[in-house]
């Protein structure tokens, strides 16, 4: 099994059983016993250094911001939009793609938007919508 390889190369590694069969049960060696705090250290470092995602921050990205924005929308909110990009993510990039009812599920796939914005049916399962404004 894989746990049995794990525990052999284990064994390699440390030089020491690691675990040692006492009647019905599988003892820890005092070499185990002694290394017990540091892995465990390790093992909690790893969680919560490397396994716990961090929240998103956007004045730390320097990504590019994908948006399509139908003709009405982009006059309604590009302007908003971008300055609000701007002060709250200064190094980012903002593409604003025109989008409309035929082509916004392929320029989604294609362009890889982020958020669209604009009145139009959601033809996808594949899609999440809200209403904003109506």
């Amino acid at each position: 099994s894989a746990m049995s390889h794990s525990l052999s190369r284990l064994r390699l590694l440390f030089d020491d059983p690691l675990f040692e069969r006492k009647g019905h049960k599988m003892e820890p060696t005092e070499h185990a016993h002694h290394i017990a705090p540091t892995v465990h250290h390790l093992l909690d470092s790893i969680a919560k250094d490397l396994l716990t995602k961090s929240a998103f921050q956007p004045e730390n990205y320097a990504g590019v911001c994908r948006i399509g924005l139908t003709d009405y929308a982009e006059f309604i909110f590009a302007p908003r939009l971008y300055d609000e990009i701007r002060q709250r993510a200064p190094e980012a990039q903002i593409s604003f793609i025109n989008v409309n009812r035929s082509n916004y599920v392929a320029l989604t796939e294609h362009e890889k938007l982020d958020v669209i914005i604009g009145s139009m049916p959601v033809l996808d399962d594949n899609f999440e919508s809200l209403y904003l404004y109506t």
